[in-house]
C-alpha cells in the first residue's frame, strides 16, 4: 500500500458540567441550567484502554482504567455504571461508586465479566445528582491464547504489516512485523539517522519473540538526494547512497532483524516515472534491490531479503514488472514479497466488495509460482493484503462484522497455496492513514491508547488454530460451501474451516455417524461440543460468511472429513442470480448460481421469454433468447426483469444497465484528425455535465460547472473497427510533455475502457482493454499507450486530440482485431460491448477530478459498471447519406 492520505488528530472537548477524554464518540453533554454560557466542568473523566490495548485472554481479570477529576466545590458521589454488549447480543452490567471531594482525583476499575472469547462494545455512564449523564465508549476484545508459545521465525507463518504494539501482537498470534522506514523521514540530513522507533520496536518485539521485517521504501526521498525522477535512482551515485542509507540504518538497530524488503510497491514507487517506461522502471528497482541485498547480507547472513512487493495492478500486467524486476537481479532476493490486492476493497455495506474467495486471490498466489525461480528461496512472503472499512466504523455493526469474516477467510486461504510461506496481513496501525476515507486498521487509534475492532478476534481465533499446520486441502462439499482441511502437527488437532459461499447453509448430518469427539469454534473464539452435527442445545451447524472452524483429534481428521462429506448442506436459497451478461442482441446470458448437491431443473426468464434448463451444481450460464432487440436496448436506462423458478420457489431480481447505441456509419464519415467537423457532430448523443459524474464524489473537488468540464459524446461502428469520439468543455488545457507522458493522467487526458458484455466482472481480464489518450505541448503528436495490459511499441489504432476554442476534440478508432473474440472476423450487428471512459481534469496542478459516464476506472477497474454498447443494425440499402449512413429505400 502506498499511502496518500491526510493525517487525523482525534479531539475531545468538553460541554457542560461534565468532561471526558478518550472516548471515541463523544456525548455532548450540559447540565440543566439558565445561564447563557455552559458553566466550567466539575468533572473530568478519562478512560483508557489496558495494558495490551483493551485484548484479553479469557481467564484473566478483565477492567477498565477510568480517572475522574472532582473540579467543583463541593463533594459528590458518582456512579459508574459499565454495561457491555457482545456480538450475540448478550448484555452484561456492573455498577460502582465513587466519592469524590473538591478538587480531589481517583481511578476507578470498571470491571467486566466476559469469562469466554468474544467481541464486545463497552459503554460507561458516569452520573452524579444534578448533572447530565457522562457516557464513554469503547470496546474489547476476548481472545484464544495462542496453541503455539515461542516459535522459531523460519516456521512462523502468521504477521502483520504495520503494528506499534510487539506484545499485543504476540497476544492475538502474529509471530512478526512488517514497518516501514522511509528514506525521507529516517535520514533527513545526509549525516543525520532517526530511526529510534524502529529500534524501541525491535527491542519489545524480540523480548516477547515477535520479529521484524523492515521495508526500506523510497518512495518518499529526503530533499538533499537532489533527483527529480525514480529514473534518477539507477546513476551509480544515487545507488550508493542508497545502499549508505540501509547500512548505516542495519547498523543502530541492535536486534539484526529477521528480513528487510526493499522497497514497497516499487510498481507505484518506480512505475510512475515521467522518464522510464514500465520494463524500465523494474530494472531501476532491481538495481536497489541487488545494492539492499549485498548490504543487508554483509550485516548478517541470516537476514532474509525480499523484494518485487509489487501492488495488485502488476497482477493485471500479469507480473511484468516483477518477473523483469527480479530476472534482473538473480541470486540477489530470497523471497517474493507480492501485494495480491482486490480492485473493490472497500467495505462500507453499500458498494460492491471482493470477498478473499470472490476475486482470482489463489490464483494470484499460484501465479507467482512462475517467478520462484528467480528467487533463492524458492517461495512468497507475502508482506502486505488488507481491506479496508469507513473510518468511523469502529464499533459492532455489519460492516465491521464484514470486516472480521474477511479477515478470517483471508488468513485461510493463503494456507491453501503450498509455496506461501509466509504473510503479513495489513494491520494499519503505525500511523493515522486512510484511503478515500477508509482505514485498514484494526484497531481504533484515541488519545489514551488503541483498542479493538472485530477483525482481532478473527485474527487471533485463525492463528490458534491454524500456525503450525500444513497446507489446507480442498474439502469438495457441493457449491453452498467452502471448506478446507489442515493437519496440525505441531498442536495435535485436524481442523476444517467452513463457510457459506453465498446464503447461509445449515448442514444436515447422516442418520447415523462417527461420535467424533469435534469442538466447534466460531470466528470469535467460542468453542462448543458437536455431537452428530449438531451443538448441545440440539441447533444445527449453520454456515454464512463468517468462518467457522471444526476441530478434532488429529488421529480422528479422517472421521471429521468422513462426517462433513456424508450431511447434506442445505442453503437458505436454492439459487442466486449473480450476473447479466450479454454477446449479442438476440439473447441474454444469466449466471445463476446453484446451491443445490444435485442436478436440478429450471426455468429462466427475462420479460415473457423463458428457458428451461437444468442447472449443475455451482456456476450455470443460460442462454435466453431475446427476439426484438430493438425494442429492449433502446438508449437509455435499461431494467429488465429476470427470475429463476426451481423447486417451486421463484427467486427475482431487476437488471439494471445503460445502453448506448453506436450507429453504423461508413469509413468515409469520419475523420481522426483530432477536428470535430459537421458530420462527426451528429455523432453526440451522449452528455455528461453534472456534479454527480464528478469522481471522487466530493464537492471540495472544485469543479465550477460545465465550462470548467462537461462532455459530449458518441460512438460508431462499421466492418473495420470501433470509432469514439468526445467533445470536452474545459476552460484551461493541460498538455503533458515527452518525459511526463508515464502519468498522462495526472494532465488533460482520456482512459477508455472496453470489456467483454457476457462476463464483466470487478477487475480487468487478460482479454479486456484501456488505452489512454491526450494532448501532447508538441500539437504536433498526440499521446496514445495501452495501459492494460500493459503493452509498449505501436500499436495499430487511430487517436488524435485537438483544441477548438474551448473543446478539447479525443477521437479514437480501434479495429475489432483490438477486441477479445473477434480476431480476424469484424464484429456484427446486434453485438453488444461493455465500454466505459473518463476524461482526466488538470488546471495546472495536477489532476483535480475526472468525469465519465459510468465510475471504473479512475478509482479501480470495475467492467461490470460500465455501459452496454449496442451495435445498431444498420437499415437496408445500397447508398449512403451524407454522414456516412444508410438511406432507406
Amino acid at each position: 500500500m502506498n499511502f496518500r492520505g491526510k493525517h487525523v488528530r482525534i479531539l475531545t472537548r468538553a460541554l457542560g458540567t461534565l468532561a471526558m477524554a478518550g472516548a471515541l464518540h463523544p456525548c455532548a453533554i450540559a447540565a440543566s441550567t439558565d445561564m447563557p454560557s455552559p458553566p466550567p466542568a466539575v468533572v473530568t473523566a478519562t478512560l483508557r484502554t489496558s495494558e495490551f490495548d483493551n485484548v484479553f485472554f479469557p481467564d484473566e481479570s478483565k477492567s477498565l482504567r477510568l480517572s475522574l477529576q472532582n473540579k467543583g466545590m463541593e463533594a459528590r458521589l458518582f456512579s459508574i455504571d459499565t454495561e457491555s454488549i457482545d456480538e450475540r447480543g448478550a448484555r452484561n452490567a456492573s455498577t460502582r461508586t465513587a466519592t469524590l471531594a473538591p478538587g480531589a482525583s481517583t481511578e476507578v476499575a470498571a470491571l467486566l465479566e466476559l469469562p469466554e472469547p468474544c467481541f464486545a462494545d463497552v459503554t460507561i455512564s458516569v452520573s452524579s445528582e444534578g448533572l447530565e449523564p457522562l457516557v464513554l465508549r469503547t470496546s474489547v476484545a476476548v481472545v484464544r491464547r495462542p496453541a503455539l508459545g515461542r516459535i522459531p521465525f523460519k516456521e512462523a507463518f502468521y504477521g502483520f504489516s504495520f503494528f506499534a504494539n510487539p506484545e499485543v501482537a504476540q497476544r492475538i498470534g502474529g509471530r512478526f512485523i512488517r514497518p516501514m522506514i522511509h528514506w525521507k523521514f529516517s535520514q533527513p540530513e545526509r549525516d543525520r539517522f532517526n530511526i529510534g522507533e524502529f529500534v524501541d520496536l525491535g527491542q519489545r518485539g524480540h523480548a516477547v519473540g515477535v520479529d521484524m521485517i523492515y521495508t526500506f521504501a523510497v518512495h518518499q526521498r529526503p530533499g538533499w538526494l537532489g533527483e527529480n525522477d525514480s529514473a534518477d535512482l539507477a546513476k551509480p551515485e544515487m545507488v550508493a547512497e542508497f545502499s549508505r542509507w540501509v547500512k548505516n540504518v542495519l547498523e543502530r538497530l541492535p536486534v539484526i532483524p529477521a528480513g528487510v524488503e526493499i522497497s514497497n510497491e516499487p510498481d507505484l514507487e518506480f512505475g510512475r516515472s515521467k522518464q522510464l517506461d514500465y520494463k524500465e522502471s523494474a530494472r531501476v528497482a532491481a538495481g536497489l534491490l541487488r545494492a539492499g541485498y549485498d548490504v543487508a547480507k554483509a550485516r548478517s547472513p541470516e537476514i532474509a531479503v525480499l523484494g518485487a512487493g509489487v501492488s495488485g495492478v502488476d497482477f493485471h500486467n500479469e507480473l511484468t514488472f516483477a518477473r523483469t524486476m527480479l530476472e534482473a537481479a538473480p541470486g540477489r532476493v530470497d523471497y517474493f514479497s507480492p501485494h495480491p490486492y482486490a480492485d473493490a476493497r472497500y467495505i462500507d455495506g453499500k458498494r460492491f466488495v471482493e470477498w478473499p474467495d470472490g476475486y482470482a486471490l489463489r490464483e494470484y498466489l499460484e501465479k507467482s509460482a512462475e517467478l520462484l525461480k528467480c528467487t533463492n528461496g524458492r517461495a512468497v512472503w507475502s508482506t502486505e493484503l488488507g481491506w479496508g472499512v469507513p473510518a468511523d466504523e469502529t464499533f459492532l455493526s455489519p460492516v465491521t462484522r464484514d470486516f472480521a469474516a474477511v479477515c478470517g477467510q483471508v488468513l485461510v486461504l493463503f494456507k491453501t497455496v503450498p509455496h506461501v510461506e509466509k504473510y503479513a496481513f495489513f494491520a494499519g496501525q503505525l500511523s493515522n492513514w486512510f484511503e478515500r476515507g477508509f482505514s485498514y486498521a484494526i484497531f481504533a487509534k484515541e488519545a489514551s491508547g488503541r483498542r479493538p475492532l472485530p477483525p482481532v478476534s478473527a485474527y487471533a481465533t485463525v492463528t490458534s488454530l491454524l500456525e503450525g499446520s500444513g497446507t489446507g486441502t480442498w474439502l469438495d462439499l457441493g457449491p453452498a460451501v467452502q471448506a478446507w482441511f489442515f493437519e496440525n502437527k505441531a498442536t495435535g488437532r485436524a481442523v476444517a474451516a467452513l463457510w457459506a459461499t453465498g446464503h447461509d447453509v445449515r448442514f444436515v448430518p447422516p442418520a447415523s455417524s462417527a461420535a467424533a469427539t469435534v469442538a466447534r469454534v466460531d470466528l470469535f473464539g467460542r468453542e462448543a461440543p458437536l455431537l452428530n452435527g449438531a451443538l448441545p442445545d440440539g441447533a444445527p451447524l449453520e454456515l454464512s460468511r463468517s468462518p467457522v472452524f471444526l476441530s478434532t483429534e488429529l488421529a480422528r481428521g479422517g472421521d471429521l472429513q468422513a462426517l462433513l462429506r456424508a450431511g447434506r448442506w442445505r442453503a437458505e436459497r436454492a439459487v442466486q442470480i449473480s450476473h447479466v451478461g450479454c454477446q449479442n442482441a438476440d439473447a441474454l446470458e444469466i449466471e445463476v448460481t446453484s446451491f443445490l448437491q444435485d442436478d436440478t431443473p429450471a426455468e429462466v426468464s427475462v420479460n415473457e421469454n423463458t428457458s428451461r434448463v437444468t442447472l449443475k451444481p455451482g456456476t450455470n450460464r443460460v442462454r435466453v433468447p431475446m427476439p426484438d432487440a430493438t425494442d429492449w436496448l433502446r438508449e437509455g436506462t435499461l431494467e429488465l426483469p429476470v427470475a429463476v423458478v426451481v423447486e417451486g420457489n421463484r427467486i427475482e431480481t431487476v437488471a439494471h444497465k445503460e445502453i448506448v447505441n453506436a450507429p453504423w456509419r461508413a469509413p468515409t464519415a469520419f475523420s481522426v484528425d483530432g477536428i470535430l467537423d459537421a458530420r462527426e457532430a451528429r455523432l453526440l448523443s451522449g452528455n455528461v455535465d453534472g456534479q454527480a459524474f464528478i469522481r471522487p464524489p466530493d464537492p471540495a473537488a472544485g469543479w465550477a460547472g460545465t465550462e470548467d468540464l462537461s462532455l459530449r459524446y458518441g460512438y460508431a461502428w462499421n466492418e473495420h473497427g470501433l470509432y469514439l469520439l468526445v467533445v470536452a468543455r474545459d476552460d484551461v488545457m493541460s498538455a503533458a510533455s515527452a518525459s511526463e507522458a508515464g502519468s498522462f493522467w495526472n494532465f488533460d487526458s482520456l482512459q477508455a475502457a472496453f470489456a467483454s458484455a457476457t462476463d464483466s466482472r470487478s477487475g480487468f481480464r487478460p482479454w479486456d482493454r484501456e488505452v489512454g489518450l491526450f494532448a501532447m505541448k508538441d500539437a504536433s503528436v498526440t499521446g496514445f499507450v495501452q495501459t492494460h495490459p500493459l503493452k509498449s511499441g505501436q500499436l495499430t489504432h487511430s487517436a488524435k486530440v485537438g483544441r477548438q476554442g474551448r473543446d478539447t476534440v479525443y477521437e479514437l478508432f480501434l479495429p475489432w482485431s483490438y477486441f477479445r473474440g473477434y480476431g480476424s472476423e469484424p464484429a456484427k450487428a446486434g453485438d453488444v460491448l461493455a465500454v466505459n471512459f473518463i476524461v482526466n481534469d488538470n488546471d495546472g496542478a495536477g489532476r483535480r477530478f475526472w468525469m465519465g459516464p459510468a465510475d471504473g476506472i479512475g478509482s479501480g477497474k470495475h467492467p461490470e459498471a460500465y455501459p452496454w454498447l449496442y451495435l445498431a443494425v444498420p437499415a437496408v440499402s445500397t447508398t449512403t447519406t451524407p454522414d456516412g449512413g444508410n438511406k432507406t429505400p
